[in-house]
């Protein structure tokens, strides 16, 4: 068997067929994918309808500046960035320290940006991310700032990191 593995002293594997390798036909078997259902077949065929180009803009997060030396953040969507966004119908958006300024503008912000993804060709819901980690990237001003994550994994409590990310996440 493999190094640090337990396979053949494992009561799960008793009596099980081992291959060349020494790992079980069990341990190697593909899990069968779950039946396909019709949304499956509906993101099937959007995805067959889009051009590359489409596909890769799919794939992008992209960040709000307003000035073209990326220096500084819009704060509201605005009529360019809604043209933008229908045209060119990313996957998503970051929004960083600059883009938010309290809860309600950040809603309102957040919602003109999925607003613009549904006025898209294809109408996909975007990822709206933001780069908040807790500790010393801490981009929304109010809320929790959390620990940072050198300071959680020094803790050694998987359980703390979960219930920070939970946090967070609720307040975001």
């Amino acid at each position: 068997s493999l190094i640090g593995c337990a396979a053949e002293s494992s009561p799960a594997n008793a009596g099980a067929e081992e291959t060349e390798t020494g790992i079980t036909k069990e341990e190697t078997a593909v899990e069968q994918p779950a039946e396909e259902t019709d949304g499956d077949a509906e993101i099937r065929a959007l995805i067959s309808s889009m051009t590359t180009e489409e596909k890769l803009a799919q794939m992008m997060i992209v960040a709000l500046r307003s000035d073209v030396t990326n220096t500084d953040t819009a704060t509201e969507l605005g009529p360019d960035y809604t043209e933008l966004l229908q045209k060119y119908d990313f996957g998503g958006v970051i929004l960083f320290a600059g883009n938010i300024v309290d809860p309600a503008q950040t809603v309102t912000m957040t919602r003109g940006i999925q607003e613009s993804a549904m006025g898209s060709a294809h109408g996909i819901p975007m990822f709206i991310c933001v780069d908040q980690e807790g500790g010393m990237v801490n981009r929304v001003s109010f809320g929790t700032c959390g620990s940072g994550n050198m300071a959680l994994a020094a803790a050694g409590d998987p359980a703390l990191a979960e219930e920070t990310a939970r946090i967070l996440g609720d307040e975001i």
